[in-house]
């Protein structure tokens, strides 16, 4: 890894808009349907055409960014929908990033969006194989926003994590610190702000 840090994260104003008129622009017509070309067209974003919003459009796109924004956090942190949780008998916070393991949420013929915006506000790629409980066969993933106590993780504070012995893993286990902020590597002392099974010194308790 370089070591040199890199802003992957998305505006949340008008630049969000500018960027996805850019984008339209240099793909093809038929990169996505006429339904979501239909609604980008709406608010002037129309491939081959210049996109000048008016002040009072601009207003409106930041708005709706900053909305946008507030409702993906809103449902990354306590998502309400059925299929997440990883432990539903309890009272548990932690969730998965797949709901009901489906790496594509469509769902009885429909579309999933919380699921899906649950899981691409948060990361960039989506495969299958992420969301496949088998050890050596896929990969697992567990996220956590709050504490026992349904209270927001503070920085100020140490907590612990318990897991129960002989967890079925065959490669390797990881716990990666993230900052809700920017939903990237949380910056810290350390070059990776993660420990896990492969990390030197590690000890397991017997």
């Amino acid at each position: 890894m370089s070591g040199k840090g890199l802003n992957t994260v998305f505006p949340s104003d008008l630049k969000y808009f500018e960027i996805l008129n850019d984008m339209l622009q240099r793909e093809p017509i038929n990169a996505i349907g006429p339904e979501v070309r239909g609604e980008i067209a709406s608010i002037g974003i129309v491939k081959g055409q210049p996109f000048n919003p008016d002040e009072r459009m601009k207003k409106l796109l930041r708005e709706a960014g900053t909305l946008g924004n507030a409702t993906a956090r809103a449902i990354t942190i306590q998502p309400r929908f059925e299929g997440v949780a990883i432990y539903p008998e309890t009272n548990s916070g932690w969730t998965m990033a797949y709901a009901n393991k489906n790496a594509s949420f469509d769902e009885n013929g429909s579309m999933n969006l919380d699921a899906r915006m649950l899981f691409y506000f948060n990361a960039g790629g989506v495969t299958p194989a992420m969301a496949v409980t088998t050890a050596g066969a896929g990969s697992d993933y567990a996220l956590a926003f709050l504490d026992g106590k349904k209270r927001a993780f503070d920085g100020s504070k140490t907590y612990k994590v318990h897991l129960p012995p002989n967890v079925p893993v065959n490669n390797f286990w990881a716990v990666t610190l993230y900052d809700t902020q920017t939903r990237s590597q949380l910056q810290t002392s350390q070059q990776f702000p993660t420990v896990g099974s492969l990390t030197q010194g590690i000890q397991k308790e017997r």
